[in-house]
């Protein structure tokens, strides 16, 4: 480095250090500092929504299946158990089945 920058460097450190202006380098570390903020917000407010919409699925899957056990149920109980009323009935009690 040459004289001339010496004695600028020096300047500069005191005007900042005197006025309270930051330099360069605490701006970049401080935009730094808050893009890491930003991005942390933004993966756990991803990570937040990836769970809502999971749990949401599995309420409305479990929703499906009592309302599907509550429709055999009802079938269950307004049919004939077989024909003309007698024997076993097709139906299952299990899902799916």
């Amino acid at each position: 480095m040459g004289l001339w920058s010496k004695i600028k460097d020096v300047g500069t450190d005191i005007l900042h250090a005197v006025t309270g202006i930051p330099t360069a380098d605490e701006r970049r570390n401080a935009q730094r500092a808050m893009n890491d903020q930003l991005k942390a917000y933004r993966d756990q407010t991803e990570l937040t929504r990836n769970e809502i919409n999971r749990k949401q699925g599995e309420q409305i899957a479990e929703k499906r299946r009592i309302e599907e056990k509550q429709i055999r149920s009802l079938r269950r109980n307004y049919r004939a158990p077989g024909f003309l009323g007698q024997g076993q009935s097709d139906m299952s009690s299990k899902l799916g089945g």
